[in-house]
């Protein structure tokens, strides 16, 4: 895990880990592709990733108007 992955992990860890039976298929789908990276850590980081590219082009668009 690299420093950016840990953050995001140890911000929405546990949220994830409870959540773990919805996303069952995509748990599996991760097994499959061989990803070392552990489920909660990718949506961890696919999470805080979605907010902050939201947060920047929000941002960048303001700018632009």
């Amino acid at each position: 895990m690299n420093s950016f992955e840990r953050f995001c992990f140890n911000l929405l860890g546990m949220r994830m880990k409870s959540k773990r039976e919805q996303y069952a298929q995509l748990r599996n789908d991760i097994i499959s592709a061989r990803l070392k990276t552990p489920f909660e850590v990718y949506i961890s980081t696919a999470v805080v990733s979605s907010i902050l590219v939201g947060l920047i082009s929000a941002v960048f668009l303001g700018l632009i108007t």
